[in-house]
């Protein structure tokens, strides 16, 4: 490529990261539509109920004690992990009193997706790769 071309090319980046840039109006737009009374009849409509059972909803409220730094990613995942925990304590408490059952029944096994040869053929390969791995002394410090 020449310089010319080169320069070329500098330009319509630099132009098309000018374009990309958000800008911010100074006033609201004129042909803009905010009709509160339709936002929050549809909102009515598309609701929950206010006398709607708890059971329903498995909705907690959770109070937070104290103002998370948003750039802090430790406290914030800590806050979410404290809310989690506060919000799970909640609902055994709620489902106790409720006498209603939560937990799963200790005999209850999952179905898998994989059938039991595919998995028979899986701890083959395994044992056989794990033996080579030993049999050739590759085993880290042993």
């Amino acid at each position: 490529m020449d310089d010319d071309a080169v320069e070329n090319l500098d330009e319509e980046v630099s132009e098309s990261e000018s374009e990309d840039e958000d800008v911010k109006l100074t006033e609201p737009s004129k042909n803009s539509i905010y009709k509160r009374d339709g936002l929050l009849d549809k909102l009515g409509d598309i609701g929950w109920p206010k006398n709607v059972e708890w059971l329903h909803t498995l909705s907690l409220d959770i109070d937070q004690q104290q103002e998370v730094d948003v750039n802090d990613d430790l406290a914030r995942e800590l806050a979410f992990y404290t809310q989690a925990l506060e919000g799970t304590r909640q609902a055994f408490v709620k489902f106790q009193s409720m006498q209603l059952p939560f937990l799963r029944p200790s005999d209850c096994y999952a179905d898998m997706v994989k059938s039991d040869t595919h998995m028979v053929t899986v701890l083959l390969c395994l044992v056989r790769g794990f033996g080579e791995e030993f049999g050739k002394g590759n085993g880290k410090g042993r």
